[in-house]
């Protein structure tokens, strides 16, 4: 009989619980990872650019859609390997559509 348990490949694969539950939202809703810290900064990822900036609104371009960061001050205080960090006194985070 084939002995049950864990490799050693999988055993020296620690990822945290959080890790798991991102990768897994990722897969199967196919949706970026968004972390708001209080409302003073909001982390995206999973962004290919941004389309728009003001000080009042940042538009980004995810795989799937537009995500809107509205608020007052915005900066952008890091965009690398599709992470982008989005500081200032932020009042919403949501799908972006065009006004008709």
């Amino acid at each position: 009989m084939p002995r049950k348990g864990v490799s050693k490949k999988e055993k020296n694969k620690k990822r945290s619980s959080i890790g798991r539950i991102r990768e897994n939202a990722e897969a199967f809703f196919g949706m970026p990872y968004i972390e708001c810290r209080g409302f003073r900064s909001v982390t995206v990822e999973g962004a290919k650019k941004i389309e728009t900036m003001t000080r009042e609104c940042v538009v980004v371009l995810l795989d799937r859609g537009r995500l809107a960061v509205c608020g007052e001050d915005l900066i952008c205080s890091s965009f690398r390997n599709g992470c982008l960090t989005v500081d200032g006194a932020i009042d919403s985070v949501g799908k972006w559509r065009r006004e008709a």
